[in-house]
């Protein structure tokens, strides 16, 4: 071969090569990668087209592919600083840490007045877990570069990161003092700020990244942080939705967004965003348990939720506010042991989250335990003072201890919980601070549901005997009740005007009617040995008992469902597990349970020669009066904890209540008695497994001969 022919073939490799790069150049990657190859099958020893083609391969993401070639490119020349610069940024995508750490360091000794090597050097420090070295490098390439933000930004991250925030905060001060509008220094800015608590600094950072980027979407996600971490609900929704709109697939943005609608009790919503955020990354883990804590409303939501939770752990096994999220799901399903041990586990990953503490509680009550329950709302005030619930969840075990007075003292932090079903109706008027007779008459409110207004409302005949002139607000269906028991009382309607009525009868204070407690009950013996507070329509009640008892003994009002949405599965049976108590002979059966039960009554008589009547044309759920009236011509009353129970009780009518201990078990029926002071003429009988009704049923069947062989 003549050297002139060698010249002419070196050349045309040279141009191949020179073609490919041009090529690699305008982005056109595959016909580089191609020109690359040619020139290497003619000269596979090439270093500058071994060392181009790993570049095209490590920017195109084919990592492995060009780590092969740059530790070709290398063999043939060890000191080749490019190609060891590619290799270390490899052998770092691959999560290598060590071995881009040894070359990194290599190519700083190398170079060591170069900023960026001492900046590469710092990169790898940290990923290697080298806080002091990377923050010790950062500060080298400061020194050989001084005047440079992403080095600024990068050593505040790793000052913050190792917990040295208010250097960190200096250093992006003094970079954003030089370079005001530096976005990545903002949001670097405003990350720090929120994630130590410096909230109204870091809603200031946020603002003013804001306006250096307003088409920025960290920017509008970190102004909406600020918001929801100052509790400004709807103003954090509307920066979140911008983040959404300018990033629509923003995991972080649409999964607090989520929790923000949840606070405003924007269910569906929620449920919709938290979806979004699940679909947008299904890696990560608290979109998961986030959507879980959003649809765990009840026991079929419950199902779904615990599948979220379990798929978050799987993603992070030590992620304790997903190990507390699947406790409260388990708590929803009545599996209390796993509930237990999801929560203990949530505790022991991050003792201080104040909530898994009270969910603790929460599953120690429902077991029985309430000194436990009591011992672990009180670890969760400790760390969390100011923490609603879990004062409510304290009020509530000491009044079903019989600890009324302290019960009392906290009852009115209800109002601050966020889930409590109950709006101030106090027409703005004073609360009562006393209870002293007067002529101006004082406003009483009822609360919650149904029941619950009847239960507190037996209180207000204590007002009336103490001189106390009344207003009664309460829902519609009870005010023919209130207004035949006590025709002097002055009783208003949901429905009606009842500011009207307060301004016209010139009421100077309100009370709820559940506030009536902490004045009236402070103790056991100040509950009244009255049987009944209320009347029915004796007339509509005999005619009742006509109709239903026919030739019977006895005639015996049953209920059997509640439609109580958070425990109304918990607390309800199915009327074929009845049985023992339905062959009871000569007795005559009436159903008291509101709702289409022509499917149940017909399946009962069916199987067991028993009819449950229906008196026709009574509306059991609009027509309370009418239903007292159904109530007051039994004999009897068996029933499950729900409205009827209370109707009953406040009738004074022989009143047998079955009751769950596990979810749905409500602390004014207490834990360990089966009579009640709220209604003298109840009798409570008790699941001993949460879940299993054949214990009560069958002491209530036993205790039903007994009845009967009394004569009843």
């Amino acid at each position: 071969m003549t050297p002139g022919t060698a010249s002419k073939k070196d050349v045309k490799l040279e141009q191949l090569i020179q073609q490919a790069s041009t090529a690699h150049q305008a982005g056109q990657h595959a016909e580089a990668e191609a020109g690359y190859k040619r020139a290497l099958s003619r000269n596979p020893k090439h270093v500058h087209a071994l060392y181009l083609l790993g570049a095209l391969l490590y920017q195109t993401g084919r990592h492995a592919e060009a780590i092969k070639r740059i530790e070709r490119c290398l063999q043939l020349k060890p000191d080749h600083y490019p190609a060891m610069e590619i290799l270390a940024a490899a052998a770092s995508a691959q999560n290598d840490f060590p071995r881009a750490l040894d070359l990194y360091a290599k190519l700083a000794d190398a170079a060591p007045q170069s900023a960026q090597a001492a900046f590469n050097l710092a990169v790898a420090r940290w990923n290697s877990r080298d806080a002091d070295g990377a923050i010790s490098d950062y500060r080298r390439a400061l020194a050989l570069q001084p005047d440079y933000p992403d080095t600024e930004n990068a050593l505040a991250v790793a000052l913050a990161q190792s917990g040295q925030t208010v250097d960190a905060v200096q250093t992006l001060t003094d970079c954003l003092a030089r370079h005001p509008k530096f976005a990545l220094g903002w949001r670097t800015m405003c990350s720090i700020l929120l994630e130590t608590g410096r909230v109204p600094e870091g809603a200031k950072a946020a603002r003013t990244f804001m306006a250096v980027d307003p088409e920025n979407a960290d920017a509008a996600y970190y102004l909406a942080v600020s918001l929801r971490l100052d509790g400004k609900w709807r103003e954090a929704g509307q920066a979140y939705r911008r983040a959404i709109e300018l990033r629509p697939d923003f995991v972080n943005a649409l999964d607090e967004y989520a929790g923000v609608l949840y606070e405003l009790r924007e269910n569906a919503e929620a449920e919709r965003m938290a979806r979004r955020a699940v679909a947008a990354d299904p890696t990560a883990p608290n979109p998961h348990t986030n959507l879980g804590r959003i649809i765990q409303r009840d026991v079929v939501n419950a199902e779904e939720a615990l599948k979220h939770h379990d798929i978050s752990i799987e993603l992070r096994p030590d992620y304790a506010d997903a190990h507390n999220n699947r406790a409260i799901a388990l708590y929803a399903l009545n599996r209390v042991t796993e509930a237990e041990a999801s929560v203990r586990r949530a505790i022991a990953l991050k003792p201080g989250l104040a909530e898994a503490h009270s969910n603790l509680g929460n599953i120690l009550q429902r077991k029985g335990d309430l000194t436990g329950a009591l011992d672990a709302y009180r670890a969760a005030l400790a760390l969390q003072p100011n923490y609603p619930e879990a004062h409510w969840n304290t009020t509530l075990t000491l009044l079903a201890l019989g600890q009324f007075e302290d019960g009392w003292e906290t009852f009115d932090v209800r109002w601050q919980c966020r889930d409590f079903p109950a709006i101030d109706r106090g027409q703005g008027l004073l609360p009562m601070t006393e209870i002293k007779a007067s002529k101006n008459p004082v406003l009483v409110w009822g609360e919650q549901g149904v029941g619950d207004e009847i239960l507190y409302g037996g209180m207000v005949p204590d007002l009336v005997e103490r001189g106390v002139p009344v207003i009664l607000e309460c829902d519609n269906r009870l005010v023919p009740l209130w207004r035949r028991s006590y025709p002097d009382m002055i009783v208003a309607g949901r429905g009606e005007q009842v500011a009207d009525v307060v301004k016209k009868n010139k009421a100077a204070s309100q009370i709820a009617a559940g506030g009536l407690g902490r004045f009236l009950r402070p103790n056991e013996a100040s509950f009244p040995h009255r049987r009944h507070y209320w009347r029915a329509d004796t007339d509509r009640a005999a005619g009742y008992r006509a109709k239903a008892i026919g030739s019977a003994k006895r005639l015996i009002g049953i209920s059997w469902i509640s439609k109580n949405e958070e425990f109304g599965t918990h607390k309800s049976l199915a009327l074929s597990e009845w049985r023992n108590i339905l062959s009871l002979p000569d007795t005559a059966f009436v159903t008291l349970q509101y709702g289409d039960t022509a499917v149940e009554r017909t399946a009962a008589k069916n199987t067991l020669g028993v009819p449950v009547t229906e008196v026709p044309d009574l509306d059991l759920f609009n027509d309370i009066d009418g239903l007292a009236a159904l109530i007051a011509a039994c004999d009897l009353v068996i029933t499950v904890s729900n409205t009827t129970a209370h109707v009953a009780g406040a009738l004074g009518v022989p009143t047998w209540v079955l009751a769950p201990s596990g979810a749905g078990k409500l602390w004014y029926w207490f834990f360990d008695r089966t009579d009640s002071p709220w209604y003298p003429a109840v009798r409570i009988f008790r699941q001993s497994v949460p879940g299993s009704w054949s214990e009560p049923l069958a002491a209530a069947a036993n205790a039903l001969s007994e009845f009967a062989h009394a004569g009843n």
